[in-house]
């Protein structure tokens, strides 16, 4: 496994070269796109460029991982970059997904005049959250990419909570907005595919099935646990009258031994 010195720690690299070495890195401040002038290396920034609208897989898509992959598996090195004369930054954040964003947010919010520059190696900002837009035709709908939902902003800490209200991000909207029981509704739930050349057969798995195995698990051993405890009662039904005949006749006898003792000793 290579080292940390060996894939690059501590080697000075430029804007420019991080720009064209990932062929898609993003770099702004946070200012609305349209006030950011395009930059060569940087053709996500060109007019008509709008990631929501794309389609297909918008995860790790092709032009995210190439030269990660080139650095850390085939030891690819590139050469010196040069300066570009688009001066120099106060901030930079390398990875804008949502604590990339925050951290911007927080340090143009303590330096309104300062010029911040986030890298990143996707075709969007966001992370996980990131959304799609379709046209439907005179209707714009706008589904989730990424996170489906804020998960529990009641246990976020101080800082976290002042920043969706500075965003106005209103959380009881989530409620009214989102159906909660949309797939219970229409009885669809999770599932996932195993596919014959991984796993041999070719099966749909469902969560629930999981569930209802584990609960017929436990089922099965109830009613084992339940037939042996039938099963020591028969028996006990058919040993105890013996048994209680036998221990009657044997403390008869002792009583009538010690009587019979204790009448010999007078």
């Amino acid at each position: 496994m290579a080292s940390d010195k060996e894939l690059g720690l501590d080697r000075p690299i430029s804007r420019r070269q991080f720009c064209q070495g990932s062929a898609v890195a993003l770099g702004a401040s946070l200012l609305p796109w349209a006030q950011l002038p395009a930059f060569d290396g940087s053709p996500e920034l060109s007019a008509g460029y709008y990631p929501p609208a794309l389609s297909g897989l918008r995860g790790d898509h092709v032009g995210a991982f190439e030269t990660a992959h080139a650095l850390g598996r085939r030891g690819v090195r590139w050469a010196q970059g040069s300066d570009t004369g688009e001066g120099t930054f106060d901030l930079v954040v390398v990875g804008a997904g949502i604590s990339g964003l925050a951290a911007a947010w927080f340090w143009r919010r303590a330096h309104p005049d300062a010029r911040i520059l986030l890298l990143d190696n996707h075709d969007d900002f966001g992370g996980h959250a990131t959304r799609n837009e379709f046209s439907l035709g005179d209707r714009t709908i706008i589904g989730y990419g990424g996170c489906q939902s804020i998960d529990t902003p009641s246990s976020y800490s101080t800082e976290s909570r002042a920043l969706l209200t500075d965003l106005a991000i209103d959380l009881d909207a989530f409620y009214q907005a989102f159906d909660r029981d949309f797939y219970q509704g229409f009885g669809l739930g999770d599932a996932f595919w195993l596919d014959r050349a991984t796993f041999g057969v070719d099966r749909q798995r469902l969560p629930f099935q999981d569930r209802l195995l584990r609960r017929q698990r436990t089922l099965q051993r109830q009613v084992a646990s339940l037939a042996l405890a039938r099963r020591m009662l028969a028996i006990w039904h058919t040993v105890h009258i013996p048994i209680g005949m036998v221990l009657f006749t044997t403390a008869f006898v002792h009583v009538g031994a010690a009587l019979y003792y204790a009448t010999l000793l007078r």
